[in-house]
């Protein structure tokens, strides 16, 4: 029987069970499961984060070695992609920061909100800090590898003008050099009652 990729939850419910009560009473419970859901959430993003690379190198190797139609729907799939993600990265980083104090909102409901969270957070802010710091970092990773998936993009496009060039390259060679000899079949195919050149 294949194995199932173990759902993110679970390792939350996992690192949960196996930790030390004594420890969980001491960070508060509220806040210990806050801290693993934030923790638990961080590394599925570094997964996250390593497949993208995965495939924009594959996709960069590909391209790079014979660019066909079939990459740029990829490319299309993986900006797609990346660029929805890193939305999101961005609302986890705001929202982490904002427990930090170091964001408001101009909504006064979300300020106080926000503010009510700095306040219960208030010693354990340099670690939501420290979260908000990786996850602007996969942000920058992100960032360049969408700008890498538009490089390859115009690569690819560039490629295609160049065999299209050439295309017609070739077939302008192929026309001049049967272009002559439709004129003569053309000239001589005409009826003329008079053609010297048929008595030579």
């Amino acid at each position: 029987q294949e194995s199932t990729p173990s759902d993110m939850w679970d390792d939350l419910r996992e690192r949960i069970r196996c930790a030390d009560a004594d420890m969980r009473v001491n960070s508060g419970s509220a806040k210990y499961l806050a801290f693993s859901a934030v923790e638990v959430i961080m590394e599925h993003n570094y997964k996250l984060r390593d497949s993208l690379r995965k495939w924009i190198q594959d996709l960069e190797e590909a391209v790079q070695r014979n660019a066909e139609t079939h990459h740029t729907v990829h490319l299309y799939e993986f900006s797609k992609l990346a660029t929805s993600y890193l939305a999101e990265l961005r609302a986890v980083a705001d929202s982490l920061e904002s427990v930090c104090g170091k964001r408001s909102s101009d909504n006064s409901k979300k300020s106080t909100s926000a503010a009510s969270l700095a306040l219960y957070f208030n010693n354990e802010h340099i670690f939501f800090k420290d979260l908000a710091d990786e996850v602007d970092t996969i942000s920058v990773e992100v960032e360049e590898m969408l700008s890498t998936a538009r490089g390859l993009g115009e690569y690819y496009r560039a490629v295609q003008e160049d065999r299209m060039n050439r295309t017609l390259y070739i077939l302008t060679l192929v026309t001049s050099v049967f272009v002559p000899a439709q004129f003569l079949t053309g000239l001589y195919g005409m009826n003329f009652e008079v053609m010297p050149e048929l008595t030579w």
